[in-house]
């Protein structure tokens, strides 16, 4: 297998998302980082297709997709409300297609269509990242949350600006420095991340002084020239970063 390559991988995920637009339409809605990065202008590069569905199920159209661009395929969960499938096109990393059938009629005014793709509002997206920031220690969502702070603030609704500006506040300062620390992610670049949350902080009105605002800046630099600080951390099993057996044709 080659090494993974970002732009054959976006490939696949630009014709998976164009097939399913044509001949799926209204049956799912696009979520998560991709979501941000094919109509919103992430900039950073997202390796999953997440979707809600709200009609079809999702195993055929794969089928069918796999068949024509003739790629293998890995069903990883299938249950009433949770369909994983892993795409092999050949790439180091198989794209991970997830569907949640959890939310069965989903209101018109949260969703929208932008270059062809049903997608959820910003103001949804926002909230969605805002729950998952809360809930986990992810840096994609924390940077995720920044990016959509930074471009689309203006854009939120009062109480999405709300839900943003707790989870920011629940999580506080001293979380920012442990998800920095503690995530290694080869698509985060930390010291853009620090200028996006520093300048959200200030939008979302949350008060810091000037050392907690030097303090954040260098927290990446910090990174890069100390040795890495030991903290306990619970780390637990990726279900999805099981190898590609199974795969159908």
């Amino acid at each position: 297998m080659e090494k993974f390559n970002q732009e054959k991988h976006g490939k696949v995920i630009d014709d998976f998302l164009k097939d399913l637009s044509t001949t799926q339409k209204d049956a799912f809605i696009l979520k998560g980082g991709t979501a941000l990065l094919k109509c919103y202008g992430l900039d950073r590069f997202s390796e999953d297709i997440d979707l809600d569905g709200t009609k079809k199920n999702i195993k055929e159209f794969v089928d069918k997709f796999c068949k024509k661009y003739g790629y293998e395929y890995r069903i990883a969960k299938d249950t009433d409300t949770v369909k994983r499938t892993f795409i092999n096109y050949g790439g180091d990393k198989p794209l991970k297609v997830e569907v949640s059938y959890r939310k069965r009629n989903i209101p018109k005014e949260q969703y929208t269509n932008i270059n062809g793709i049903n997608v959820y509002t910003i103001d949804m997206l926002c909230l969605m990242k805002s729950n998952a920031y809360m809930s986990r220690d992810k840096i994609r969502d924390l940077y995720d949350l920044c990016y959509i702070g930074d471009k689309y603030y203006d854009k939120l609704s009062p109480a999405t600006k709300t839900v943003l500006q707790n989870a920011l506040e629940y999580k506080g300062l001293e979380q920012f420095d442990y998800i920095v620390q503690n995530n290694e992610d080869p698509l985060i670049n930390k010291d853009k991340l620090a200028d996006k949350f520093l300048k959200l902080y200030d939008k979302a009105g949350l008060l810091y002084d000037e050392q907690e605002r030097q303090h954040t800046i260098s927290i990446s630099e910090e990174k890069s020239t100390k040795p890495r600080k030991q903290k306990i951390v619970m780390e637990f099993p990726d279900k999805d970063k099981s190898n590609n057996r199974g795969m159908s044709r």
